[in-house]
């Protein structure tokens, strides 16, 4: 089970590696003002965590970065239905991972059709342009991952229907930068997705004419949690269903001054959720 409300459970195939072949922790690269009370940083340079690689997630990726294929093929024992959020604690899309990686791991999830596959990205141009290029061959032995356009006169391009692709949004800037790669990937075909989390100011959407499959909307966590107003959150429900766009209330967040008195922590007790903020709705599939 994942604390992550909104999955249930992570996998992390993308991480590094110690001296004695045993698990070192993470790293990813902060990209924009939402990475700056970064869960997953912190959580890897927590005592607490044995794998942690206590690293900052800036500068330039460890040399001992692999791509765990062991847990790959783990996914494919998972008989029960679930979602599973991947790369949790990096960002797949980031300029730091080979595309072979990230061919490696879509051919997995091609081969897991019960299980629903959630990437998140800050970097939604490096993934359109990795999906743009895709291509599936089938043969007599089963459909398998080809590699890029070059093999398009074979290819199916067909978007896999268990693999939900999503962006962080966090501002109107965010919005501005990384919507429109978003946009062009739903109209693929893909089932796609904002996490407005940290929601730092608010935010206008243009689900309208920049539809997308499902909405997270959140406050942020941590000690030095930056506000969120309710307001903002009440304006992205709003907003989600003025267009029937189903909408995922995750927390207020954790700076006391913003958050409702009822709750604590994080701002994630559904159950004391003010009525009009108990939302929290899945896409349904193309």
């Amino acid at each position: 089970m994942s604390k992550i409300e909104w999955t249930d459970g992570t996998s992390n195939p993308i991480h590094l590696i110690k001296n004695d072949g045993s698990h070192g922790g993470h790293w990813c690269r902060k990209t924009s003002t939402g990475c700056a009370g970064c869960y997953s940083e912190a959580q890897n340079q927590s005592d607490f965590f044995k794998f942690a690689s206590h690293l900052s997630y800036t500068g330039n990726p460890p040399e001992n970065l692999i791509l765990d294929e062991s847990i790959l093929k783990s996914w494919l024992k998972l008989k029960k239905s679930q979602k599973i959020f991947v790369c949790s604690m990096t960002d797949l899309f980031g300029e730091w991972v080979p595309d072979a990686w990230i061919l490696k791991i879509f051919t997995y999830m091609r081969r897991c059709p019960n299980i629903t596959f959630q990437i998140l990205t800050k970097r939604p141009g490096r993934m359109l342009d990795f999906i743009s290029r895709l291509c599936w061959r089938t043969s007599k032995d089963g459909d398998s991952l080809q590699g890029f356009i070059a093999y398009l006169g074979l290819s199916d391009r067909k978007p896999l229907q268990n693999v939900w692709l999503g962006t962080s949004i966090e501002n109107q800037s965010a919005l501005t930068k990384r919507a429109r790669h978003l946009q062009e990937i739903h109209q693929r075909g893909w089932t796609t997705f904002y996490s407005v989390e940290p929601l730092l100011e608010e935010v206008n959407l243009y689900l309208r004419s920049c539809p997308v499959s499902w909405v997270i909307v959140g406050g942020e966590s941590g000690k030095d949690a930056r506000p969120c107003q309710p307001d903002w959150i009440q304006s992205v429900i709003e907003q989600c269903q003025q267009v029937q766009t189903p909408v995922y209330v995750k927390q207020f967040g954790s700076n006391k001054q913003s958050r409702p008195n009822c709750l604590k922590g994080k701002g994630g007790d559904f159950d004391k959720f003010p009525k009009s903020f108990q939302l929290r709705e899945f896409p349904v599939v193309r």
